[in-house]
């Protein structure tokens, strides 16, 4: 009885699940770069650097960076550091104006993390960016099975480029989930920080992203192989909404994203 209706809703039915499923990725990932909750340190030590005043080559201000209360965000220290500084801004202090091995602590693991951090935006960027672009070929109205096949590329490239820089993140700033230090180094090597809230949901979507991928192409084969292609496909009453709804949810999101780094 319902052999009538099923090879003409389905594809409609799985646009409806995997915009869901974008807009989730999109979210996580989003939701991933505001949080502020990034990394913090086990090993409690105050440590004092120097930073030159601009208006004058002889005057020195004092900042202190307390890793008993460090708490930090992808590209910022929010708790611990006396206010709200970007990594890079403390390592090109800490390493230009004293040559301490405490400092040279800090330098080393403010520089590391201002990279990570940098890395893994440009790699969420780049995820962001080939998630619109198989939603937008998944619901595109050409003619030609070219347009389906190109949501497999995109769908497959935005979960290796996430998997890269959630790779790279924790390669290149050694952040751990267990094995953070409790003691501060005292040879001006970098510290071990511990990974919490944004690792985690990381983690998370490392996890999940590789089942969206894969049931996407499993279903969408099933769902379109029988399908003639000259007619124009019936989720593509979902584009206008669809495409305006996304874009403006990543516009905004980028906007919060910015706003909470750099506050």
């Amino acid at each position: 009885m319902f052999s009538g209706s099923v090879d003409t809703y389905r594809p409609r039915y799985l646009a409806f699940i995997y915009i869901a499923l974008q807009i989730f990725i999109i979210g996580f990932i989003l939701g991933g770069l505001i949080n502020r909750n990034w990394v913090e340190s086990d090993a409690s030590k105050e440590v004092t650097y120097y930073s030159s005043d601009d208006s004058s080559d002889y005057s020195y201000e004092s900042y202190t960076v307390d890793f008993d209360s460090f708490s930090g965000g992808v590209l910022a220290c929010f708790k611990g550091c006396g206010q709200t500084e970007r990594y890079n801004e403390i390592s090109y202090d800490a390493c230009e104006n004293d040559n301490s091995d405490e400092v040279k602590t800090i330098c080393s693991t403010m520089k590391i993390l201002s990279s990570g951090g940098t890395f893994k935006i440009i790699f969420d960027v780049l995820t962001l960016i080939l998630v619109i672009l198989w939603f937008s070929f998944m619901v595109c109205p050409f003619k030609n099975r070219k347009c389906f096949k190109a949501t497999y590329c995109f769908s497959a490239s935005s979960c290796i480029v996430y998997y890269v820089g959630s790779l790279g993140w924790f390669g290149i700033t050694s952040a751990s989930f267990s094995n953070c230090s409790d003691s501060f180094p005292d040879d001006g090597e970098k510290l071990i920080l511990c990974a919490v809230d944004g690792p985690a949901i990381i983690v998370t979507l490392m996890v999940i992203y590789p089942f969206i991928v894969t049931s996407y192409v499993i279903f969408a084969i099933k769902a379109n192989k029988n399908r003639p292609f000259e007619e124009v496909p019936p989720q593509i009453e979902l584009v206008p909404q669809g495409i305006m709804f996304i874009y403006n949810l990543q516009f905004l999101s980028l906007h919060m994203l910015s706003t909470q780094i750099y506050m």
